[in-house]
């Protein structure tokens, strides 16, 4: 970082920068996979269609508007690791 000021503040910020950083991987990387891995199926498990080929981004054929998806995601959302934003409708990847 060239500009002193701009490291200062990256400095006083560094204990608000989420396990792992900006999604760069790290040591919860693994853990935060394979919940929602955990996630995915239990959502298979009560009824929601769960694709299993995408990598990324939110899953685009999951309906969640259906009834279907938000009793199994009130039933799963457990699974999912704790942000320090929720959401009632939780944006995972599908992971596969």
């Amino acid at each position: 970082m060239a500009d002193p000021a701009n490291k200062v503040a990256v400095d006083a910020c560094a204990s608000l920068v989420p396990a792992g950083g900006f999604g760069q991987g790290g040591a919860g990387s693994a853990a935060r996979t394979q919940a929602r891995q955990a996630y995915n199926s239990c959502l298979a498990d009560n009824g929601v269609d769960v694709p299993t080929t995408i990598a990324s981004g939110p899953p685009p054929s999951i309906d969640r508007t259906t009834p279907a998806f938000a009793a199994a995601n009130a039933k799963c959302q457990a699974l999912l690791p704790q942000s320090s934003s929720t959401s009632s409708t939780p944006s995972s990847s599908v992971a596969g």
